[in-house]
């Protein structure tokens, strides 16, 4: 488990898993590579998963695609005793394609056997949510789409037609809690979250980045998906920009779903 800082720390790390207040959030990778290759495409600069980047620069081309399982690390959840939001697979995708179904089975296993944690799912394939029963403190969620899976773009049409089929498929999914990363808010995605709010319990809003570089999004688009997403709990990445985020919408969130 990787301990998780925040705005207030200055080695950052995912703040959205910070359910319990501030010091603790952790990632945890029991699953360990993953096969979809995404990229995107952000104000003209072809951007490489992060977690593939960061593999291939200790290991080496192609090791990102070695899909590989770590049991030692859902025991070292089960030896956490203080209550953690812990997010699954920051370096995989728990529900990517050919991750083992036994895998998955032990994954799902520890978060029954540990209710003290909150658990974060998220997944750019949404169609392997739908043969598991997620537990009560299990929050599952799907990414918007990227510019390119696979080795190939994707047109705007098919990113919008991917994200339409990934809501309903999380739709579908035995959750108590439902949600949605868009890191970037790359496009109008409004409308598409405005047809199925019924899916959504809570969403997570970042910038684009490269490195230490980030892309704020469209003022338009952002103001549009905050009205779409209106009553539903929302939480701002520390990598949008605050002067960006107050200058049209007056305050800055970091809200949580409730799981009761």
């Amino acid at each position: 488990m990787n301990k998780q800082g925040s705005k207030a720390n200055p080695s950052g790390g995912i703040e959205w898993t910070h359910f319990f207040g501030p010091g603790t959030g952790f990632t945890a990778n029991p699953v360990r590579g993953c096969l979809h290759d995404c990229k995107w495409r952000v104000e003209g600069a072809i951007v490489e998963c992060y977690a593939k980047a960061f593999r291939e620069r200790l290991d080496g081309p192609g090791s990102f695609e070695q899909l590989s399982f770590h049991p030692e690390v859902l025991e070292a959840i089960k030896n956490h005793l203080t209550p953690a939001g812990i997010f699954i697979d920051s370096m995989s995708d728990l529900f990517g394609v050919r991750v083992k179904d036994e895998w998955i089975q032990q994954v799902i296993y520890t978060m029954n056997r540990c209710p003290r944690h909150v658990f974060f799912t998220l997944t750019k394939n949404p169609a392997g949510l739908r043969d598991w029963l997620f537990p009560a403190n299990a929050i599952v969620g799907i990414s918007a789409p990227p510019t390119f899976m696979y080795g190939k773009e994707l047109s705007p049409q098919q990113q919008i037609t991917w994200l339409e089929k990934g809501l309903e498929a999380l739709a579908a999914a035995s959750a108590r809690r439902r949600w949605i990363s868009i890191e970037p808010l790359s496009f109008d995605i409004a409308p598409i979250l405005q047809k199925h709010r019924r899916a959504l319990d809570w969403a997570v809003i970042g910038a684009g980045s490269n490195g230490a570089r980030t892309f704020q999004p469209d003022a338009v688009h952002f103001k549009r998906c905050l009205e779409a997403l209106d009553g539903i709990p929302v939480f701002f990445k520390g990598n949008l920009d605050l002067k960006f985020v107050m200058s049209g919408h007056g305050r800055w969130r970091e809200e949580f779903p409730k799981l009761n």
